[in-house]
């Protein structure tokens, strides 16, 4: 298994195929696991490699409560970027934004945010409230999103509604609004 990989800690532990350091995200490039392409992704603790796309898919299988946006190009309805909230790094809106291509940054967008519940015992599964917070209405108008649609409890979805239309008081910890790499 071939794996490029970089990483903060001190805490190690080996495996038979690399090493794994507990507690951190381990980046690595490598053949991810889903796709069986060489991409630029994470290490997880079994071994192994998951490219950043199937990464958010494996986080959110594996997650009780979460939440994921999708950004689309409002033009032609391709599907740009999606991403889920990680506590400390950010709301899935902006995490989203922040995977866009320079090149798509431009082009009018619609976001599609949805927090999901799984319930422990019997596996249902909920919607729950997932309105852009202020910091993330913010970066919409930053990042030309003009269209947004989210879940709310009752396992219901907003209609599209324009950007202009949305507001919202409640603010998250994440104060990083823009992300320029």
């Amino acid at each position: 298994m071939a794996v490029q990989c970089s990483f903060d800690s001190n805490r190690k532990t080996k495996s038979k195929t690399s090493t794994i350091f507990l507690g951190k995200k381990m980046t690595c490039t490598g053949y991810c696991t889903d796709c069986k392409e060489w991409r630029p992704g994470q290490l997880y603790e079994d071994g192994n490699v998951y490219c950043d796309t199937c990464w958010e898919y494996y986080e959110l299988k594996n997650t009780r409560c979460f939440s994921f946006a999708a950004i689309y190009d409002s033009s032609t309805g391709d599907l740009l970027t999606v991403a889920s909230s990680h506590i400390g790094t950010g709301c899935a809106e902006r995490r989203a934004m922040w995977r866009l291509k320079e090149q798509d940054i431009s082009s009018a967008k619609s976001i599609v945010v949805c927090r999901i519940r799984r319930n422990r015992n019997n596996k249902t599964m909920t919607f729950g409230m997932s309105k852009p917070c202020a910091q993330c209405i913010c970066a919409m108008h930053i990042y030309n999103i003009t269209e947004v649609s989210y879940s709310e409890i009752g396992n219901s979805f907003t209609a599209f509604i324009q950007l202009h239309e949305l507001h919202n008081t409640y603010s998250t910890a994440s104060k990083v609004v823009v992300s320029i790499e």
